[in-house]
């Protein structure tokens, strides 16, 4: 029995529509792309609260979602099944308090799909660590909160507080193994010439356009030599927030340097 069997009953009237609507459609639905386009039967033979089903995909251990593993209200998968979903009505931004629903499957315990397993982007944040007890995204990266301050630097520079989604493309196909050439987490360079030289890589991250253009110009090209520095446009992803005055080569208001001499003029230049 497969799924269009259930349909021929239950028509999808009542668990196709709110508060279960999201939750069905992102897993069983080929056009809804963060969800594995899995039949009714992979899911119903036990009841939620029970079901194991969910365990491996969904990830219920690690840091996040923390306390009552997949029951946590805020971000465990299970609690918000039967709630409405993870996301508004657009299916691109999150609810609020849903803001780290990405770690859930991206932490130290990471989900694994289809035999793959998801990059631990979040780190490990009880590990003794050079500056402090842990790092990771929410400890000494992007995600650092703005009221705190970044260990490395005595309390001078405070965190950006970004989540997930400022810079990750919520509509890319989301699993590893239906990216657009079938690999998990990499990239091509087979592509076309021009802004699509980079579509690649801007898939292969769910990277976010700027404005209609690339996020960042990866594979870099460099038609001749000497060549002038980056312009924003080259990574724009990054300049949307970071200023470009600082990777410039007389520019010194940065640590990744040696001397006087600005290492990022040096890579990038």
């Amino acid at each position: 029995m497969d799924g269009s069997t259930c349909a021929k009953c239950h028509l999808h009237g009542k668990q196709f529509t709110v508060p279960h609507k999201q939750s069905h459609q992102t897993h069983v639905l080929a056009s809804q792309t963060k969800g594995p386009n899995i039949d009714c039967t992979d899911c119903h033979n036990d009841p939620l609260a029970t079901a194991t089903i969910c365990d491996a995909c969904h990830s219920q251990g690690g840091t996040y979602p923390g306390i009552n593993g997949l029951f946590n209200v805020d971000v465990g998968a299970k609690a918000n099944f039967k709630t409405g979903g993870i996301y508004n009505k657009d299916w691109l931004t999150l609810k609020p308090s849903k803001e780290k629903w990405c770690a859930t499957c991206h932490d130290k315990s990471p989900s694994v799909i289809n035999d793959v397993t998801a990059p631990n982007a979040i780190g490990n944040e009880t590990a003794p660590y050079i500056y402090r007890t842990g790092y990771g995204f929410y400890k000494t990266g992007h995600g650092l909160d703005s009221g705190s301050t970044f260990p490395y630097s005595g309390g001078l520079i405070n965190g950006p507080g970004k989540h997930c989604l400022d810079c990750h493309d919520a509509s890319q196909t989301h699993t590893d193994g239906m990216g657009w050439d079938g690999t998990a987490r990499t990239y091509g360079t087979d592509r076309t010439t021009g802004d699509e030289t980079y579509a690649p890589y801007r898939d292969g991250y769910r990277l976010k356009n700027v404005g209609g253009n690339p996020p960042m110009k990866i594979p870099f090209q460099v038609d001749t030599w000497p060549f002038e520095f980056l312009a924003e446009s080259d990574f724009a992803l990054c300049f949307s927030c970071h200023s470009i005055a600082k990777f410039q080569p007389t520019d010194r208001r940065t640590r990744y340097r040696k001397g006087s001499i600005n290492a990022h003029a040096v890579h990038l230049g």
